[in-house]
């Protein structure tokens, strides 16, 4: 499973996405918002604030942790990263089915990449590369 961010998205203002045009080598700029996107995932586990959405509790009423292992917490990882942009994904064949629910195998969905329903970046996430991609600028237009 991976989600793909792109920079032509509305993720970022409007002023941003206009001194990210004038950027040549855009490489940097996404394996931050990268890195940010993966460790917000791998941070949902533990912080309820930070998934799109309330996960679902098991059937027993007791809260769904979505976590025996470890293994699918520590998964989600950038996958690839070009000029264009950036793949955040996880290697565990199970993490689609929690982050999306089930239909052949009904399960609800107990989402922790923080993208809702649609895909679309949550509003944290939206803020957090917001910041991250400004930083990025400024330490490019220091370094000149």
């Amino acid at each position: 499973m991976a989600k793909v961010i792109r920079l032509k998205t509305d993720t970022l203002t409007p002023s941003l996405r206009r001194a990210v045009r004038g950027v040549r080598n855009r490489r940097p700029i996404l394996k931050a918002m990268a890195d940010t996107t993966e460790q917000m995932a791998k941070r949902a586990f533990n912080v309820s604030s930070l998934r799109p959405k309330a996960w679902t509790p098991k059937k027993d009423g007791s809260p769904a942790k979505l976590f025996k292992t470890g293994s699918l917490k520590r998964s989600p990882r950038t996958t690839s990263v070009s000029n264009r942009r950036a793949f955040v994904g996880s290697d565990r064949g199970y993490a689609a089915i929690h982050q999306l629910g089930g239909v052949s195998r009904p399960m609800p969905a107990r989402p922790y990449f923080p993208f809702d329903a649609r895909g679309k970046p949550t509003p944290k996430l939206k803020r957090n590369l917001n910041t991250v991609v400004r930083k990025k600028l400024n330490r490019q237009i220091r370094k000149r």
